[in-house]
């Protein structure tokens, strides 16, 4: 992976997680009206880390994770260092929001089932929409999880085990996640696709521009939504729509996730030996460290300050937006620190 590269992966993944931010911020009842022109692009931003998270995983497993302890312990303590401490919070935030403002949140059946879900990292699986209490990005840790659990299984497992484990733990997941499960799988894909290697500098940019355009159309046009997601949930019945879940745009989406996958395929060839800047090669992995604080915390906060507003009003002009951004980058060196904590003992706990 060269620098150049690494670098466009990391601004990728923090655009992506500012879109999901202003997706939600920019809700009437998050005083954020002022952000809807920049809305409506959530969604497809989780598309793009669906394909990013294949790539990087693909990667790590041929580069760093060369067993599956290693392996177990890396994805692990990566997913729990940001979700545990954003299920805390989100228990603790809710509480105190429902009490200022009990109109703003939903009732949320379940309690400490849903929190024991999302710890679980199977608040997706077969189950609709389990995340603890107003996190609703949540769900895509799920998926997240059960495709590190697919690929692990068919990455480490032995030849006479591998295909009745694979199918074991696809019947675990469940159908809603293994329907987005091609999106992931073209990340992987262009790691380990020879003729992404071999691919030119001059045609990988006809590429990237190719299927950045692609995926533009189907985003900003919403064509995938008008001529085949919204249709499609028209002929299906109504237990079938509630199964699909976060899933009910899967065609669309992995339509998108083709286009994405193009673009940073060429963006490869294209950046390959390239170099970078000295302060961008310092300032944007560090920026991009928040990107996960950012997607998994914002929502609770966004919910408590909105909530909070109603009897602070001078908070509603802008404050909650403001402060529920800088608060969820906020807790990036956190994270941080307890991800490491947690690699080193989960790595004890697996003799890693």
């Amino acid at each position: 992976m060269s620098p150049a590269f690494s670098i466009y992966l990391d601004v990728l993944r923090l655009a992506a997680a500012l879109l999901v931010f202003v997706h939600h911020a920019s809700y009437a009842r998050y005083h954020g009206t002022a952000l809807q022109g920049l809305a409506g692009y959530g969604h497809e931003a989780v598309v793009v880390f669906f394909v990013l998270s294949g790539y990087v995983i693909a990667y790590s497993r041929e580069h760093k994770d060369l067993d599956w302890r290693h392996y177990a312990v890396q994805r692990l303590s990566r997913l729990w260092s940001v979700a545990l401490p954003a299920i805390v919070l989100t228990t603790v935030l809710d509480a105190g929001g429902r009490s200022l403002l009990p109109a703003l949140y939903e009732p949320v059946p379940g309690g400490w089932g849903r929190v024991l879900a999302s710890v679980c990292f199977v608040n997706e699986f077969w189950i609709e929409g389990w995340a603890a209490g107003s996190n609703v990005p949540l769900w895509s840790l799920s998926y997240e999880a059960g495709y590190y659990l697919l690929f692990g299984v068919l990455s480490f497992a032995g030849p006479r085990w591998r295909w009745p484990l694979t199918l074991l733990c696809g019947l675990l997941v469940g159908p809603r996640v293994l329907l987005l499960l091609p999106a992931w799988w073209m990340g992987v894909w262009i790691h380990r696709s020879p003729r992404v290697h071999a691919m030119e500098a001059s045609r990988g940019a006809l590429v990237a521009a190719v299927g950045l355009a692609w995926a533009l159309v189907l985003v900003l046009g919403k064509v995938g939504n008008r001529f085949i997601t919204w249709r499609l949930l028209e002929l299906l019945p109504q237990p079938a729509v509630q199964l699909l879940g976060a899933s009910d745009a899967f065609i669309s989406d992995n339509l998108i996730a083709l286009g994405v996958a193009a673009h940073v395929a060429g963006m490869s060839a294209w950046l390959r030996g390239r170099h970078v800047p000295a302060w961008q090669g310092h300032w944007v992995p560090l920026l991009s460290r928040a990107t996960f604080p950012i997607y998994l915390f914002h929502y609770p906060l966004l919910q408590f300050f909105s909530a909070l507003a109603a009897v602070w009003p001078p908070l509603a002009l802008g404050g909650v937006t403001v402060l529920s951004l800088a608060l969820s980058a906020a807790f990036t060196g956190p994270c941080e620190q307890l991800r490491q904590v947690l690699r080193r003992g989960l790595a004890r706990l697996l003799r890693a």
